[in-house]
């Protein structure tokens, strides 16, 4: 189960973290990026929307997992970047 967190603020993520969440899921690479700094606790982070190819690079440092490529351009580019 991945809880989505696009409404979701850092007490509510806290407190499914503790309910038992262990995938947290993000649709903005930005919003996710800040809501992961002020999370401590120890959960995977993926990628559930749409990404844009100037953001390939940063959610690589965000994500654990992108479910979510939508594109051949983006695939090609991830798959540049990662191998």
């Amino acid at each position: 189960m991945i809880a989505a967190t696009k409404y979701v603020g850092n007490d509510e993520i806290d407190d499914c973290i503790d309910a038992g969440i262990k995938v947290i899921g993000g649709n903005r690479v930005q919003d996710a990026e800040q809501k992961k700094a002020l999370v401590k606790k120890d959960v995977e982070w993926h990628m559930i929307g749409h990404l844009q190819t100037n953001k390939v690079n940063k959610s690589l440092k965000i994500f654990s997992m992108i479910q979510s490529i939508d594109s051949l351009h983006v695939s090609e580019l991830y798959i540049k970047i990662t191998y």
